[in-house]
């Protein structure tokens, strides 16, 4: 094989591996489990914090954000007789449950966080701690920036304009599930309210980085079935492929990350409880229609932007893996080792040259990303020699020669 064809190979996994870390920071900006709260009776401010009060007090209590948004609202600079529109948000709790990445906006002044856009259109820059700006007749001091979004400005609510919540974000703790919490919350505060469960969004993101490796993974325990299959009339060497089988599929599920268990809010108190599972289909499709319907609001679009990125990164994803999935051929173990060896530089290389970039550093601790490729290479080699070298080297009256 000439070294032009081994150079298009490590081409083809180079950019592999690329499409996975970007595939992998998407998912890395994907936010933790949230659920909107859209209260039958709208809050001011003295309630939310009589709420916030009461979370405060509890042994467990709950993170929250209630906010509403104004849109196309003007902000303006009257020192540099700058002006721009922007969607205000007005919040009161934690911020940091709207936005992925914002400074602290302490809600008790007038405080404020803007985005970069803003900052820029306003300012010329994004140095603009401590700069004054003007929302609705009313200044305030920038606190801090909001990335990730772009036209948006956060202030606290202010009791004597007669500010209203008409939202409510609330933060789902890992082990427990969105309905539970929910009930918990509307309980205790004693409001009513719908909901939309942002975890969807988590949801898809998740699945989609697993897409395009789950695929490969697919056909490789394809191809072992049927070699085995292919071998059938020989119980021993078809017991080598069942325990060849179930090794691969243990290793892929614990490279790929993949969560074996059932959600608890899928899990009846009695399995003879079949109208449960009714019960959870209807409650889960009415959480999706209203996620549909419902405007979009910034924390929302926040929250779906992970998703459009792995969307986009998908396809080229998968026109590379069929590229290198045709092309792929590992004559001998010398051939495996520079393969392996140049896909583990090749990672190393990738996690520096994007370790600036937003949410790089879950690149480093990434199994998919430092093992997948090489456990590829390795199961494909593996098959290779069972396809070839094995039963090539039989005599043709070997019990075991492959027809």
């Amino acid at each position: 094989m000439t070294v032009k064809t081994h150079i298009g190979k490590m081409a083809l996994l180079l950019l592999l591996l690329i499409c996975m870390a970007k595939l992998l920071m998407a998912e890395g900006t994907a936010s933790n489990h949230r659920l909107q709260l859209m209260p039958e009776d709208s809050l001011d401010k003295k309630t939310a914090e009589q709420m916030e009060e009461t979370e405060n007090d509890s042994e467990e209590p709950s993170v929250f954000a209630a906010w509403n948004e104004k849109k196309n609202k003007t902000v303006e600079n009257t020192d540099l007789n700058r002006s721009t529109k922007a969607n205000v948000m007005t919040v009161s709790g934690d911020t940091g449950l709207l936005f992925q990445h914002s400074g602290y906006l302490d809600t008790q002044g007038d405080h404020c966080l803007i985005d970069e856009q803003t900052a820029y259109e306003l300012f010329g820059g994004t140095e603009v701690e401590g700069q004054a700006v003007t929302v609705e007749d009313r200044d305030y001091t920038v606190q801090g920036m909001i990335t990730g979004v772009e036209g948006v400005v956060a202030i606290p609510a202010n009791t004597d304009m007669g500010e209203i919540f008409n939202r409510i974000t609330l933060e789902i703790p890992d082990g427990k599930y969105a309905q539970g919490v929910q009930e918990e919350f509307t309980l205790k505060h004693g409001i009513s309210a719908d909901s939309m469960d942002y975890g969807v969004y988590r949801s898809w993101t998740r699945f989609l980085v697993w897409l395009i490796p789950g695929i490969m993974g697919i056909c490789l325990l394809v191809s072992i079935c049927r070699e085995g299959w292919k071998q059938r009339k020989y119980p021993v060497i078809c017991g080598m492929y069942g325990v060849f089988f179930g090794t691969v599929l243990l290793l892929l599920i614990w490279v790929l990350q993949i969560d074996v268990s059932i959600p608890a809010e899928f899990i009846p108190n009695q399995w003879s409880d079949f109208d449960f599972f009714t019960a959870v289909y209807e409650t889960k499709r009415e959480e999706l229609s209203l996620l549909f319907q419902t405007e979009k609001s910034i924390p929302e679009l926040v929250l779906i932007n992970p998703v459009l990125t792995v969307l986009k990164y998908i396809p080229v994803f998968l026109v590379l893996f069929l590229l290198f999935h045709r092309k792929l051929r590992i004559e001998n173990g010398k051939a495996l080792c520079a393969y392996l060896v140049f896909s583990w530089v090749s990672v190393f290389g990738i996690i520096l040259a994007l370790r600036g970039g937003e949410n790089a550093s879950v690149l480093s601790e990434s199994r998919m990303l430092w093992l997948f490729m090489a456990c590829y290479l390795v199961i494909r080699y593996i098959l290779e020699i069972f396809r070839c070298s094995y039963f090539a080297n039989q005599p043709e009256d070997a019990p075991y020669k492959r027809n």
